[in-house]
């Protein structure tokens, strides 16, 4: 899975409000960042045996 930046986090919310408006935009991304990328568990990480 790729990092993504703090500018690729600005340029999508930028395209996000002119698609979506920016009120629509905001919300999206409050959703979307609200645990980071990096903290979410993708469907490799589930299907990974547990080593706890």
């Amino acid at each position: 899975m790729e990092v993504v930046d703090d500018e690729q986090i600005v340029e999508l919310h930028r395209k996000l409000v002119e698609v979506l408006g920016p009120n629509e935009a905001d919300t999206l991304m409050a959703l979307l960042l609200r645990g980071r990328w990096e903290f979410i568990a993708d469907r490799n990480d589930i299907q990974r045996p547990s080593t706890v």
